[in-house]
């Protein structure tokens, strides 16, 4: 129920909306809103009722669905209100009394369920508490490592002796002699354990060694008395854990050793004041110790000061050593009952299965085990057919492990976790789709609120946050500032979330093999190639519709109405659609009133955005890239006035029509075209400095001469003080007019970002200096013709010139640069991050340039 206990809060903020403008029924709203508070209350203190079955789950179910029909009828409130410069929607508007009455029944239903369902819940949970109570256990000394640990284990480690070596060298020979922590970091199930357990195992015998299983319940005074246990001659007494440190630095220092290696293991959370205390009684001039902490955490090995150098993130094993992982636990048990054939049968299946396990060392062992004691070629074979039907038999511990890194999330972040369940095993997933996504249905509006961003900067923070946790794998990042660009998941992440989803019901449904299929009552859908599928029908429940394929889409009216569709992308298939059919699929689209999120890149047939699109009053994001036929947009794009995100990128639109300053709730504008003011109703530069809440904004130059004065220039962006991102492309301009005019446009001082694409000029603008742009993180410069773009300066003079907090540089395609590396490093102290080709004319350009480059992409 984490979509649900996400959703109700962004629910009550839009009642609270709603309410005070439709007096009609407005008390309903405030029940409604009454009601939805108390849901949350219940579901947030008893969070165990979603593992629950039988009457708990069916009432959690139908709860769900009772809160996704008030969003509808809260969507369709706000929409009604909405102002427009049209009178001709074929939606309700104004003050209509029939939509009062009806909404106010359909409200009325909508509360009594829902009461029922609290009152349900309510009684259910009390007679789980008093089950708790009375069979409850001191948890403290539980250990999940211990749980999940396999008996019987085969000798050695497979897969992980470069990684033990590796460890065991930071250990044995540490590069800073007194005190070091090191970290191992990654997914449940990925060996962590396995390996400092190797390494402890190796450590000679004249180094102290003391083993903690931290676990999720970390108890910080626990953890001081079993350091204190570990040592020599040592009771620790009953005291507070602040005299429970000054003790443990006493019995270090009384004691004989020299060397301590202290393994911290499966460590969740810290208390980093209390770690920077304890590192403290650490410090000895005379001893050597090393803290090794494994985690899946990454946030939590940073937080507490592990250096990036003596962190290790192992990797999946290969395919090579997981069959021989394999191997080792399934063939074991292997006799004479086993004929040659058959035993040949069994080594083909046995190889597929641990391909299939992803590298993931847990998993393999955990199926190996199982099938250890199987001679039967049916029984393999079955397992094999039946690896993407969760939870597998055998294979309950892979799950379980990875799901106490799922139940530890916020409940924001276990839902957008659960929306990658949709996507096929090992597809490549953007980021930029999935954050779309999630703002469309709202996931993040609540916690963004609460933190006071945006929900699309929240959404790349969220993203970073689940790699920190190792539970997505990070296939394309921005080195200087990690923002993850593209990502997929762990075949076991998936079969987790395939779990999850199939006890949820109803957000998306699996066939045996993993693979999504269709079923009518449906929220969640990603269109396969292998998936035949013409029609909807009249499903009503659907409220995101993505294709994951390249297949041929042929939608059209006939299609099915998805009156509660939120989230559109057919990015994967636009381009397949020809012009004869992309009207079907515009008229199709135009019947989708609450749609919020809608991606169209690559519409090869778009040529203009007719108005009916203009009219879906809810859409928060549009997205229009590479619309390689896209000439206009319709004027009416004016009353999209709930839009954040317009994309417009690699369109070769001849104008941008007047209006877009009513867009007041706009954060990113991308392939905005400058143009003449000769225009009739054109939107102008001028325009853009209402738009308050822009946080990115790209700008398309052409040869059309700029008619504003230089000092209404240098107003415009200024005015945008919430900018970040700001790219100009120049590739459609050379004329020398409209340079010199865009050495008036200068950006507000909060800029971190900025892109300079196609200036053909010898010079940047004027305003390219660190004195204007104060707070500039990232520059990147591509295909121009300066000739340098740092000045030349008097030794007394370099000061003048220095990039304080610049930290990314690219340079693409300038064929006429001329740099000495030392004017930039001296200029650009901060840098970390470079991307600049050698063949440039660069002088004293660093040797090891190979390790240090790292490539940002724009």
């Amino acid at each position: 129920m984490e979509v649900v206990i996400a959703l109700i809060p962004v629910l009550t903020e839009e009642l609270i909306k709603a309410a005070r403008t439709e007096s009609e029924f407005g008390s309903q709203l405030i029940q409604l809103e009454n009601k939805l508070k108390q849901a949350t209350e219940l579901l947030d203190e008893k969070k165990s009722l979603k593992q629950e079955k039988g009457i708990v789950k069916e009432t959690l179910i139908q709860l769900k669905g009772q809160v996704f029909d008030a969003n509808d009828i809260l969507t369709d409130c706000l929409m009604k209100k909405e102002p427009t410069q049209s009178c001709c929607f074929s939606f309700v508007r104004g003050n209509d009394p029939f939509f009062s009455l009806q909404e106010s029944k359909k409200l009325k239903e909508i509360n009594s369920h829902i009461q029922q369902h609290i009152n349900t819940l309510g009684q259910y949970s009390g007679h789980l508490e008093k089950s708790r109570k009375s069979g409850c256990n001191d948890e403290e000394d539980y250990d999940p490592q211990q749980a999940l640990s396999l008996k019987d284990k085969p000798a050695g480690i497979i897969g992980l002796e470069e990684d033990t070596r590796k460890l065991k060298n930071w250990i044995v020979n540490p590069t800073k002699p007194g005190f070091q922590i090191i970290a191992v970091v990654g997914m449940g199930g990925l060996g962590k354990t396995t390996l400092v357990q190797k390494v402890f195992d190796e450590i000679p015998k004249e180094c102290s060694v003391i083993w903690l299983n931290v676990t999720r319940n970390f108890n910080k005074h626990r953890i001081l008395k079993l350091m204190l246990k570990k040592l020599p001659d040592r009771i620790p007494s009953k005291l507070d854990s602040c005299n429970l440190m000054e003790e443990l630095r006493e019995a270090l220092r009384k004691d004989d050793k020299v060397n301590y290696l202290i393994v911290m293991d499966d460590v969740w959370s810290m208390d980093n004041s209390w770690w920077h205390d304890l590192k403290s009684i650490f410090t000895f001039e005379d001893k050597n110790i090393t803290i090794v902490i494994t985690s899946r955490d990454r946030e939590v090995v940073d937080s507490i000061g592990v250096e990036k150098d003596l962190i290790h993130q192992p990797n999946p094993l290969n395919n090579e050593d997981s069959w021989s992982l394999f191997t080792a636990w399934a063939f074991t048990d292997k006799g004479s009952n086993s004929s040659a054939k058959s035993s040949k049968v069994l080594e083909e299946i046995g190889k597929k299965i641990a391909e299939k396990c992803g590298g993931l060392p847990l998993s393999i062992k955990t199926i190996g085990s199982l099938l250890s004691t199987k001679t039967r070629v049916k029984t393999w074979t079955e397992v094999l057919e039946k690896f993407h039907k969760s939870p597998i038999k055998g294979n309950d511990e892979v799950i379980q492990s990875l799901r106490w890194s799922y139940s530890e999330l916020d409940p924001h972040l276990q839902q957008c976790l659960l929306c990658l369940s949709i996507y096929p095993e090992d597809y490549v997933i953007s980021a930029e789709q999935l954050i779309h996504w999630w703002v469309g249905e709202g996931f993040l509006q609540k916690k963004a609120m609460e933190d006071k961003k945006t929900v699309l900067e929240l959404g790349y923070e969220c993203l970073s946050k689940l790699a920190s946790r190792c539970l997505i794998e990070v296939v394309d990042r921005r080195s200087y500032d990690d923002k993850v660009y593209s990502c997929k998941i762990h075949d076991m992440v998936r079969e987790l979330l395939i779990t999850i989803a199939d006890e949820e019901e109803g957000f998306c449904s699996f066939n045996e093999k993993g693979i999504i299929q269709w079923r009518p009552d449906l929220y969640w859908l990603g269109l396969t190639d292998e998936m035949e599928l013409t029609s909807f029908g009249a499903n009503s429940k659907l409220r995101a519709l993505f294709l994951t394929g390249s297949r041929r889409i042929d939608f059209s009216r006939n299609s099915g109405q998805l009156l509660s569709l939120r989230v559109l992308d057919l990015s994967a298939g636009c381009s397949s659609i020809d012009e004869k059919n992309v009207k079907n699929l515009l008229d199709w689209i135009s019947t989708l009133k609450r749609l919020a999120c809608l991606n169209l890149s690559e519409l090869k047939g778009l040529i203009q955005l007719p108005s009916s699109i203009c009219e879906l009053l809810n859409l928060k994001l549009l997205v229009l890239n590479e619309c390689t036929k896209l000439k206009r947009l319709s004027p009416s794009i004016a009353n999209l006035r709930r839009l954040m995100v317009l994309h417009m990128g690699g369109c070769p639109l001849e104008y941008i029509p007047e209006g877009l300053k009513m867009l007041s709730e706009l954060q990113e504008l991308t392939g905005f075209r400058v143009v003449g003011q000769t225009k009739p109703k054109v939107c102008g530069l001028l325009e853009l400095k209402i738009l308050t809440q822009l946080r990115m904004l790209h700008i398309v130059l052409s040869n059309d001469e700029i008619q504003i004065s230089n000092n209404d220039l240098k107003d415009i962006l200024p005015q945008l003080k919430n900018l970040k991102v700001l790219d100009i492309d120049a590739d459609q301009c050379r004329d020398d007019k409209v340079f010199k005019k865009i050495n008036f446009l200068c950006p507000p001082e909060s800029l971190r970002e900025l892109y300079l694409r196609s200036f053909h000029r010898a010079r940047l603008p004027n305003w390219v200096h660190p004195s204007t742009l104060k707070e500039l993180q990232y520059l990147c410069i591509e295909d121009a013709d300066i000739t340098d773009f740092i000045p030349k300066f008097e030794n007394d003079q370099c000061s003048a010139y220095k990039w304080g907090v610049l930290e990314g540089l690219c340079l693409k395609e300038l064929k006429m640069l001329k740099l000495d590396w030392e004017d930039v490093k001296k200029a650009m102290p901060a840098l970390k991050h470079w991307e600049v080709p050698r063949r440039y004319q660069i002088t004293n350009y660093p040797d090891d340039v190979d390790q240090k480059v790292s490539a940002i992409p724009s």
